[in-house]
């Protein structure tokens, strides 16, 4: 209808939600063949919530691939400094939330490591202490017992003074 018949670009394209004919079209005719989308991962995503956001919004992974890839993972190498060198490793806590530009077709372990390279960059880089792993699983807690972000700076001193005087922590994400 618009006359641009001989400018379509050959590719794979990917169209998620409600895309009208005219945008795909549009893409078709640039050629943005959205070999790439966006992930995003909002604070608090489990392992469980990556796999699902990935398997069914995107429809970019099989079910359950990534969260087995995640709970299993391999750091013998030594790769990552900040996680322990050995293999199946949990990754829980240590996925940063962000939004990541990902290749269509990417295997779950090659996100994970697009994961983990963003978290050595913009924490482990910046925050290297000794009791690094304690800090990770008390900021998970946090997160999952605390609605308000302003709560969180509380709730984090009176966790810790709790841990100070050998108390149980009493927090329900514990559970």
């Amino acid at each position: 209808l618009s006359g641009n018949r001989k400018k379509l670009k050959a590719g794979k394209y990917l169209f998620t939600g409600r895309a009208t004919i005219s945008s795909i079209a549009r893409n078709i005719i640039r050629g943005e063949s959205l070999s790439d989308y966006n992930l995003l991962i909002p604070e608090g995503y489990s392992l469980y919530d990556i796999d699902r956001r990935l398997a069914d919004e995107l429809r970019a992974i099989e079910r359950n691939s990534f969260s087995k890839a995640a709970v299993s993972y391999d750091n013998s190498s030594s790769r990552f400094e900040f996680l322990p060198a050995k293999k199946n490793l949990n990754l829980e806590g240590y996925l940063f939330p962000d939004t990541y530009r990902i290749k269509y077709g990417s295997k779950p372990e090659e996100i994970i490591e697009k994961m983990l390279d963003n978290f050595n960059k913009k924490v482990w880089a910046v925050y290297k202490k000794q009791n690094f792993d304690e800090y990770i699983i008390m900021a998970s807690i946090i997160e999952k017992e605390v609605q308000k972000p302003e709560d969180m700076k509380l709730v984090s001193g009176v966790l810790w003074k709790r841990l100070k005087i050998d108390m149980a922590l009493q927090a329900d994400a514990t559970l």
